[in-house]
Parts: structure tokens; sequence; C-alpha cells
């Protein structure tokens, strides 16, 4: 038997888990350049938190740290690249020139991770890896913009995809809990159990459920256990050859309940959701096999969608229309096919879709019908009804239908030629090998023992370049054992005092508020403030970013300029058995305002 043969079980994915994982970083990268639009000036303009003289002098030797965003500090670049970011995903998430679109995503996520590592977390290494190795994927075969270049083709290739792409994505999402689960070799996940006592003991993450759940002693011991099992051999099942898909989705939904938990526990931002995308590359083909006949109703199976037959661009509509509002089982066909049917096309001068009871719908609502038995969007067609939208549907679709000819033309410029599925050569085999085993193995084992495994610059360079080192050390060795919330004080030059993080003036309490975690706009600027502490350079850099934000709004908003920062941290350990601590107050900095 040959080793393909062997393996092909074991590492294959299937080509619809390609497209899920696809949509589902897609949508990962537009939640996460959503929420940080309004502070694209804070984060990396050169009036923000970290100006790029700074980081390039800190940086000093790391002459791997490129980023785009060093072009320029202007607050209108980096509107630019969040823009050209946003359209990269937008088309991977539905599948244009995919490969393309995952290439230019994981360049512009790389730049902004490099511009200010202040603010990214492990999350965010992961999501690098991800976009990496998914580039070698066929990302665009299913559920893809791409297939309407030659939909007959793509539909007749096998769903089953096996290559050195595909094993090296799943040994990077399994490595990550193996490796994550070696690290936390403390009892405290050991003998001890106290682990997620701790780790829901953590003011800047915990949400007012984990108050809730950590009056369960026993529960949070479990829970300890659970995670840590479950992390260590979630490799050796996810790969078993035998009884392999039941025990794939046994592990896959224990996974997933587990990133929910961290999600509903803990202020993590998007790092359940981008783990959740690691598992879900583990899907088997059985389990599309089981949905699809579930959704294969003869509600959507009878549907026919009838077209023009000398337009080439009503076709590739059609199928555009069935890829977007994911309707496989609907049939696409000429309407010189029937001729009832073509004689009203051509009176009507519409498309038509006969519904599963033989009914006929056009123009607008012809859309509509397919909207309504479209598995995942079928709760919009009620708002498509509306009678002022439902004319404005029609007035458009007959404009459409009047420049088909141009529209054909300019789609077939832009839409990417057919091309067979991607298999790589044997020299981007080698090198992808090499890369995996180099990134994956070298520096996860030597996360282990860095004393006994020194990593050498000619290995680390160009791994760094390409952003593929990891370390999953989350909650590793433990999680700490203290931590606490800010008071930022400021002194304008009358005297009076005022509180940075709300805006309220006079003294600023010292009181622990009620839920520390909701102190921060988001989850970026808790994870810089909480890097702040171990990184002290950062805080001369928020002191000034509090002075700059605030005199530059003189003399229309504020009547007097900041004079000073002062930046206290509130630290409170975390003791067993439920016991309490009096919080230290450090006063971390005093910032002159220049």
């Amino acid at each position: 038997m040959r080793i393909t043969e062997i393996l092909r079980p074991m590492f294959s994915m299937d080509l619809r888990t390609i497209a899920l994982v696809r949509i589902f970083l897609a949508v990962i990268l537009i939640v996460d350049l959503l929420f940080k639009l309004p502070w694209l000036g804070a984060f990396y303009s050169d009036a923000g938190l970290l100006p790029r003289a700074e980081l390039i002098g800190y940086g000093g030797a790391k002459s791997y740290l490129w980023s785009l965003h060093f072009i320029s500090g202007e607050w209108y670049w980096q509107a630019f690249l969040w823009f050209i970011a946003l359209l990269a995903a937008c088309s991977l998430a539905l599948g244009y020139r995919a490969r393309l679109s995952c290439f230019l995503s994981w360049i512009l996520f790389v730049s902004a991770f490099n511009r200010n590592n202040g603010i990214v977390s492990g999350a965010d290494d992961l999501l690098c890896l991800l976009l990496f190795w998914a580039m070698f994927l066929p990302l665009g075969v299913r559920l893809a913009v791409d297939q309407l270049s030659s939909p007959d083709h793509y539909h007749s290739v096998p769903n089953e995809y096996f290559s050195s792409a595909t094993a090296i994505f799943l040994l990077q999402a399994a490595s990550l809990y193996f490796f994550a689960a070696l690290l936390k070799d403390s009892p405290a996940w050991g003998v001890e159990g106290t682990a997620v006592y701790l780790a829901l003991h953590l003011d800047h993450y915990a949400t007012q459920w984990a108050e809730y759940i950590r009056g369960f002693p026993l529960l949070l011991q479990g829970l300890t256990k659970f995670v840590w099992w479950l992390e260590l051999c979630m490799p050796v099942f996810m790969f078993l050859p035998i009884g392999q898909w039941t025990v794939r989705l046994l592990v896959m939904l224990l996974l997933i309940g587990m990133h929910l938990g961290f999600h509903i526990f803990l202020q993590i931002g998007l790092f359940a959701f981008i783990s959740i995308a690691s598992v879900l590359a583990f899907t088997p083909g059985v389990v599309w096999d089981w949905l699809n006949r579930r959704l294969a109703t003869k509600r959507r199976c009878a549907v026919i969608i009838w077209y023009d037959t000398d337009c080439g661009f009503c076709r590739q509509m059609c199928f555009l229309m069935k890829t977007l509002l994911i309707l496989p089982w609907v049939q696409v066909r000429p309407a010189i096919e029937n001729d009832q049917v073509n004689t009203v096309l051509q009176r009507e001068y519409s498309w038509v879709v006969q519904s599963s009871a033989g009914k006929q719908f056009l123009r607008w609502g012809a859309f509509v019908h397919l909207v309504s038995i479209s598995p995942l969007w079928f709760w919009i067609s009620p708002l498509l009804r509306i009678p002022r939208l439902a004319l404005a549907g029609d007035k458009a679709y007959c404009r459409v239908g009047g420049a088909r000819e141009l529209l054909g033309q300019r789609l077939n410029a832009v839409l990417p030629p057919y091309r067979p599925i991607f298999m790589p050569s044997w020299l981007t085999t080698a090198t992808l090998v090499l890369l995996a085993m180099a990134s994956i193995g070298y520096y996860n084992v030597r996360g282990l023992v860095p004393e006994q495994l020194p990593m050498p610059l000619w290995l680390k360079t160009p791994l760094s370049v390409l952003h593929l080192k990891q370390k999953w050390n989350m909650f590793a060795p433990q999680p700490m054992t203290g931590d606490g919330w800010y008071i930022v004080e400021g002194m304008l030059e009358d005297g009076r005092s005022l509180n940075l993080l709300d805006g309220s003036f006079g003294w600023v309490d010292r009181a622990k508020p009620d839920l520390v975690s909701d102190m921060y706009p988001m989850w970026r600027w808790r994870k810089f403030m909480v890097r702040m502490y171990s990184r002290r350079y950062l805080l001369r850099h928020y002191a000034n970013y509090h002075c700059r934000n605030w005199n530059r709004g003189l003399p229309d908003l504020y009547p007097e300029y900041l004079k000073q920062v002062t930046i206290t941290y509130m630290r409170e350990a975390t003791l067993l058995n439920y016991q309490s601590s009096i919080p230290e107050e450090q006063v971390l900095r005093t910032h002159q305002c220049s």
C-alpha cells in the first residue's frame, strides 16, 4: 500500500470544508476591520499610541519588522490600507480570485500586526498562520464567484482533496492544542486544578458570567482537567485512522463548546472564533452529505431557473444566484428547451423562476422566491417583499436587463479564466513541507526546551519575515496570579483633575469598578493596557497619546491645556480559596505634557 493511501483519509479535506474555512476567516477579518475603524488613528497613525519613529527605533536590529503602514504616519494612509484590506476580505468571502484575495488579506494583516504589536495577541498569530497556509488550498472551487467562469468543470471535481497543503493546514490547527497543553506544566493545571479558577479571576478579562460560575469550585476543577486533557489528546483523536469521522465530530463539538465557553466567560476578542475556524477545517465530507440530504427538499430540488439561451451573462448570473444563495439543487436551463417558458421570457423580457408547484416568477419576484428557499438567507425574503422595495427591484432589474450585453462583456473581463484545481508541484510541495516542519515543529518544540534548542539566525529570519513564528503559551505555565485596574488621571493648567478614561472632572476614585473588563473601549485597547504593565516603554507613548488627544481639541472643545498625566495601577493579588486581598497602589508614570 502506498503511503499516500494511508495518509489520505487522515489529511484530506473536503472542498466544501475549505470553502467554509475561507468564508469563516474572511468574516473574522471583516469584523476585526470594522471594530478597528474608529481607532485607526489611535492604533496606526503617528498621532496615536505608537509613532513610527519610536517603533522602528525600538525594533532596531529586527529587520524583519516590515509593514506597509510604515510608509506614512498620516491617518488617510491608514484609512486607505484599511479600505484595501476590507475589499480583500470581502473578495475572499465571496470567493472572487480567492487565492489572490487571501494573499492580500495576509499581507495587510501582517502589516498591521507589525505596525503596532502592542494591541495584538496569540489569536492574531493564529490568524496570520491560517491565512498563510490557506493560500495553498483550492479556495475558489466551492461556494465561490470563481466558479462562474466554468461551473460545469468545477462541479465535476470530486469533493475530496488531498495534498501537502491540506496536511500542513490540519497539522497547524492540531499543533496549537497539543503544544498549548504541553506548555501548561504548572501544578495549577495538574494536581491543584486551580487554573480555571485563576483565569476567571483575571479582572481585565472576566465577564459577569465569570463572576457567577467561579462560585462553583468543584466545577472549576473539573473544567481545568477537561481543558488540559482535551487539548493534549486532540491531535490523536483527529488523526485516528479508525472510526475517523465519528471521533472527529465528537472532538470538534467539544472544542467548539470549549471556545464558546471561553468567549462567554472571558472578554478575549475574536480568539474563540479564530480557533473555531481552525477546528472547522476537520469537518468531514459526511457532514456535508448529510446536510445535502436534509436540505435537498422537493421545494428546492424542483425549482428551475430559465434564462435567455443567447445571453451568456444571464447564465452566469443564474449560477451566481445559486452560489451566493447556497442552492446547489436548483436547476439552471436555457428557455429554448420549453416553448411555453420561452414565450413568457421573450414577452416579459425577464428570466423565469419556476417553483416546485409550477408557479412562475419574473424579475424581482423571481429573485425573492430564490431567497425564500435559501437555507441561509430565507429570513430576508419578507423584507424583500415590501411594495416599495419590490418596485425599486423591478426597475433595477429592467435597467440591468437593458445593459446586459455591456455588463456581460465587463463580467467576462473581470472573471478569472478556468484553471484546473491547484495541485502543488514537487518544488512547491518540498518548500511547503520544509516551512511547515520549521515553523510548526521547530518553533513549538523549542518553546518547550529553549535553552537546549537555540534558534539559528538563518532559520529565524525567513520565518519571522513570513510571520510563521508561533508559541501557544496562553495561560501557560499557569494563569496570572494577580492583575488589577488602571487609573489614568490628568491635571489641567488651572490645577483641576480629570479622569482620562471617562472624561469626568474632579477627584478620581480609586475603588475597584463593578466590572473591570468594561473599562476598555474594545479588546485591542484592553490588550494594549494590560501589556503596558510588563512593557513599561509603552507607558510614555500612552501618556503622550492622551496629551496630544486632549490638547489637539483646544481651544474649541476644552478650556485648558492638559499639563500632566499620571498612570496608576491598582494591583490586586488573586488568592486561592476565595480569599480577598488588599489592592496595592502603584504609580507607574507621571508624565509632563510638552
